[in-house]
């Protein structure tokens, strides 16, 4: 029994470690695209804005119809 509880707590830290990792992973990359989005918009902020409203127009139609 004890060798069954020792295997499931080092699968529990290997899948922790995993998931801790993947986390990480995807904040940093959530970063980058971050860093990106606002070099856009400094780069460009007309378009910028009008991507945004026509965003906004398109998620409102699609929202308005039900």
């Amino acid at each position: 029994m004890a060798t069954i509880e020792k295997r499931a707590a080092k699968v529990a830290e290997q899948v922790s470690d995993e998931v801790a990792a993947k986390a990480e992973d995807a904040s940093e990359g959530l970063a980058e695209l971050d860093e990106r989005i606002r070099e856009t918009v400094r780069e460009r902020p007309f378009v910028a804005m009008c991507g945004a409203l026509i965003g906004g127009y398109v998620i409102g139609r699609i929202f308005a119809r039900r």
